[in-house]
């Protein structure tokens, strides 16, 4: 019964230190702003439009498989979370932007704003 006890309580003390080791990579810095559709497409602008659509309106030709940012905003099954830590991860294709929390934030809010 004790050795249990000890267990659990190691088991949940690992849970919350890897909770609150985590949790600054998903909070707001202090100085953080709040998020900015018109940044967000500011940077979408520089970084995203040569392979991706990047709204309705966009004529110019891009890649076939990079996903048109209007999807990914009208599909419930994206999330901002998830496009967050898509942004996030460095994945071939897509460079290693190295993005500051502030403009994933900014590009999530543009992607967001799309939805009709």
């Amino acid at each position: 019964m004790k050795h249990q006890s000890l267990f659990a309580r190691v088991s949940i003390a690992a849970c919350l230190f890897g909770a609150l080791t985590i949790l600054p990579v998903f909070a707001p810095s202090a100085g953080a702003q709040p998020a900015d559709p018109k940044r967000g497409r500011a940077l979408a602008e520089i970084w995203c439009i040569t392979c991706h659509v990047i709204d309705r309106e966009q004529t110019r030709a891009v890649p076939a498989s990079p996903p048109p940012f209007p999807a990914l905003a009208d599909d419930p099954a994206v999330t901002p979370e998830r496009i967050s830590g898509f942004l996030r991860q460095p994945h071939p294709p897509m460079p290693d932007m190295s993005l500051t929390n502030q403009e994933v934030a900014d590009l999530v809010a543009y992607i967001q704003s799309l939805k009709q």
